[in-house]
C-alpha cells in the first residue's frame, strides 16, 4: 500500500481481521487443549499472522496490540486464573511462573524484528544510543507520520537501547547479551500437540 493516506492502521487491518478469524475457527480447539497446547497454538498459527509486516513498521498499540494481547491473555489463562496472569505467560522458561514454552509477546517480537537490522553494536559503551543521523525518529510523535521502514527499524532500536539494554555505570553495556550467530533452537511441535489437533490446524492454515 502507498499513498499519503496510508497509515499503520490500514497497514495491519487486515492481519488483525485475519487473526480475528482464524481465533475464531480454532476457538473450539483452544478451549479444549492444555495450558501448553493453547500457547502452541497461539506461537505457531495464530501471532505470526502478523510477523511479516512487523518486520517493516510498529504495530499500533490501541487498535491491534491491545486487543490481541486481550484475545491471548482470555483464551489461554484458564478460566479460573489457574494463578496465572500475562506477564506469567511471556516470562522466559526458568526465570519465572510460567508455562514450559513462553507465549511471544507481540509488541516484543515487533520491535526486536524492526530493531534486528540496525547497527545496535555501534551503541556498546555509550551513554546514548548511536542514532547513525536517524535522531529525528526518538520523538514518537514524527513516527505517527512515518511510513518509511527504516525509520520505524530506527525508532525500536532507540526504545530498546535507551529503555531496555543493559548497563554498567551508566552506559550501555552489550556485553553480556547473546551472539547474534548462535542459532535459535526450535521446539519439536509435532511430538507435543496431537496428531488429530495438528491436522485440524494445518487443514485451516
Amino acid at each position: 500500500m502507498v499513498g499519503r493516506t496510508v497509515t499503520t492502521e490500514v497497514v495491519f487491518r487486515e492481519a488483525h481481521v485475519k487473526f480475528n478469524r482464524r481465533v475464531d475457527t480454532f476457538r473450539a480447539i483452544i478451549r479444549a487443549s492444555s495450558l501448553h497446547q493453547r500457547t502452541l497454538i497461539f506461537n505457531v498459527f495464530l501471532l505470526p499472522i502478523f510477523y511479516y509486516l512487523a518486520q517493516f513498521y510498529i504495530m499500533p498499540w490501541h487498535s491491534v496490540v491491545v486487543p490481541v494481547t486481550q484475545v491471548c491473555r482470555t483464551l489461554i489463562i484458564p478460566y479460573n486464573g489457574g494463578g496465572y496472569a500475562y506477564a506469567h505467560l511471556i516470562t522466559p522458561r526458568g526465570r519465572g511462573f510460567g508455562p514450559h514454552t513462553p507465549l511471544r509477546d507481540l509488541w516484543s517480537t515487533n520491535y526486536t524484528l524492526l530493531a534486528a537490522p540496525f547497527a545496535c553494536e555501534e551503541s556498546h559503551l555509550s551513554p546514548l544510543p548511536n542514532m547513525g543521523g536517524m535522531e529525528k525518529v526518538q520523538h514518537h510523535a514524527y513516527m505517527n507520520g512515518s511510513m518509511c521502514p527504516d525509520e520505524h527499524s530506527a525508532f525500536a532500536a532507540f526504545t530498546l537501547l535507551y529503555d531496555h539494554s543493559p548497563r554498567t555505570n551508566a552506559l550501555i553495556d552489550m556485553s553480556r547479551l547473546p551472539s547474534t550467530d548462535k542459532p535459535a533452537s526450535r521446539a519439536a511441535v509435532s511430538s507435543i500437540i496431537s496428531w488429530p489437533l495438528k491436522a485440524t490446524l494445518l487443514a485451516e492454515a
